[in-house]
């Protein structure tokens, strides 16, 4: 993306975390364009004094709200709805793993079995696509685009407010 006008901003509650991406974002020569911070993504008023500063246009979430959503869709939907408030300007690009049915993962030959049985034994959701749907146009989003990769267990949402 070099010469476009694109900030990104990611938060992670890991330090450690933070400290390798943002190392990374040196390495690359990419700090006046990426910002991440460590953060509670439930408290993203903490962050109001980096918000100010610039104008965040893509905020990723890269396997994170299926976390959330193992007793139901409520915590995923909150999540969604306070960063929708913290950054209305900002598009959401969504990763997210995506359920298969056991029929499905009988037939496939792949890790992706076992990822299911992981997750399920962890309380971490796999949702399929029409859920993870239902959760975005629930917290107010405008889903722009979907890219489905079934081979891998993934799907991609572009959103907007």
């Amino acid at each position: 993306c070099k010469g476009t006008n694109l900030i990104a901003f990611g938060v992670d509650i890991s330090k450690d975390a933070i400290d390798y991406a943002h190392q990374n974002i040196i390495n690359h020569g990419l700090a006046g364009r990426i910002a991440v911070e460590v953060a509670d993504i439930f408290k993203l008023s903490t962050l109001s004094e980096l918000r100010d500063k610039n104008t965040i246009d893509v905020i990723t979430s890269m396997f994170v709200l299926h976390e959330f959503t193992y007793s139901g869709y409520s915590q995923a939907i909150e999540l969604l709805k306070i960063i929708k408030q913290t950054f209305p300007k900002s598009h959401l690009i969504i990763c997210e793993f995506s359920r298969f049915s056991s029929t499905s993962l009988r037939k496939q030959v792949s890790s992706i079995a076992e990822h299911h049985l992981f997750h399920a034994l962890s309380e971490q959701g796999i949702l399929a696509p029409e859920e993870w749907r239902h959760i975005f146009l629930d917290a107010g989003y405008r889903i722009i685009e979907e890219i489905r990769y079934d081979f891998a267990g993934q799907v991609y949402f572009i959103l907007e407010s």
